[in-house]
């Protein structure tokens, strides 16, 4: 799937990520994620750097993201591994075709073995319902072989079903049927994996995953069973178990996997989430179950003025979550009056406006189409800017 960095609760981009493990100074050092944007804060380049040893930074790999349509959508990926001269070159790319903003299909090419220059490999055609719901995966393979060339499809398709409510209940590959099942808030609660079997046109049993929520609706236990074909019953395999701070933050982690011995569940890591007052993630540190550091990462970011942004104050009390949403953000500030609040698309364009008058206030985004978007929003401190992502 395409991965691309987004900053979106507030007006600053993730510049760098450093990875580190104990030690001290230069010694904790292992490998880093550098950041570059165009004007419209859209990720052009991440770079892939190694530390060694005498303060030296070896570049490793760097994914372009080339091209981006008139919708903030990327179109063209590209993946380049440094050589010996430290050189970058091509390995492999993605291309990227929408329709609005619902994807189409995606081009795989890959480097060839006898050349430098990179040949078609995979692709994917994307099809949906009338309510722009995915329906199918069709995958086709390049012939080479063929003259002249061309794609030929592969009996590798996926499949989607969906309920009234648009979510999705069954997902069919060539080997598993995926069975999903959800509570009274349209929460996520089970997903099961079948194997398909086609000598008896029946399914088997192989892996289940149970979801439990708090009062807020965030997932707070993700446990994972395995089928015990001998026995016929569910059996404990691993389980994670989530904490989320006042501002609905994840903060921590905790990793279990089951002791068939002792017949319980035995912590195995953790991870502790940091953040700015904005909900920029600043570090995460992974522990062993005694609480001792492993490894961990931490972000680096900048500013990022986007639109222009004339007689604008930076006010820092302002909220804007969760993000990305895909029906309803919540803007919050703790001593400033909200006058109003724009809503533009990134070349600019006013999508929506709305008359608030309070510190806080609910908006309805559910008719907004998926991309990047920024708030202006109107206190009697001034104004400022939030970018958020609508999914």
């Amino acid at each position: 799937e395409l991965q691309i960095p987004q900053k979106n609760n507030s007006t600053k981009l993730l510049d760098s990520m450093v990875h580190c493990a104990p030690g001290a100074g230069d010694d904790s050092l292992r490998w880093r994620e550098i950041y570059t944007y165009n004007a419209q804060g859209l990720c052009t380049e991440m770079l892939v750097q190694e530390f060694f040893p005498n303060s030296y930074w070896k570049n490793l790999r760097i994914i372009k993201y080339i091209n981006y349509n008139n919708k903030g959508l990327c179109t063209e990926e590209l993946l380049q591994k440094f050589d010996n001269n430290d050189e970058p070159k091509d390995y492999h790319r993605y291309m990227y075709f929408y329709n609005n903003f619902a994807i189409d299909s995606v081009i795989y090419q890959r480097k060839a073995s006898y050349t430098d220059t990179l040949i078609n490999d995979k692709k994917t055609v994307y099809s949906y319902n009338r309510k722009k719901l995915l329906t199918k995966e069709s995958p086709f393979g390049w012939n080479w072989q063929k003259d002249p060339q061309s794609w030929e499809a592969s009996p590798l398709e996926v499949m989607y079903t969906y309920n009234t409510n648009g979510l999705l209940i069954e997902k069919f590959t060539r080997l598993y049927r995926y069975t999903h099942t959800y509570n009274e808030n349209n929460l996520l609660t089970e997903v099961l994996r079948q194997n398909i079997i086609i000598t008896t046109d029946s399914f088997r049993n192989d892996s289940l995953c149970l979801y439990t929520y708090n009062e807020d609706g965030y997932a707070v236990e993700l446990e994972y069973k395995l089928w015990d074909k001998t026995d016929e019953k569910w059996v404990n395999d691993i389980k994670r178990t989530y904490e989320y701070s006042d501002d609905y933050l994840k903060i921590t982690g905790t990793f279990f996997r089951w002791n068939s011995i002792e017949n319980t569940y035995k912590c195995f890591n953790m991870y502790v989430w940091e953040y700015d007052k904005d909900g920029n993630i600043l570090k995460i540190t992974s522990l062993n179950c005694e609480g001792e550091i492993g490894t961990y990462s931490v972000y680096y970011y900048s500013d990022f003025v986007g639109i222009k942004q004339d007689n604008i104050a930076v006010i820092y009390n302002v909220r804007v979550y969760p993000n990305p949403s895909n029906n309803q953000l919540k803007i919050e500030t703790e001593d400033a009056i909200i006058k109003e609040i724009m809503i533009y698309d990134l070349t600019g364009k006013q999508i929506k406006h709305f008359n608030i008058n309070d510190s806080k206030t609910t908006l309805n985004i559910n008719d907004l189409s998926k991309g990047f978007y920024f708030f202006h929003i109107q206190t009697h401190q001034g104004v400022t800017v939030k970018r958020f992502v609508k999914e």
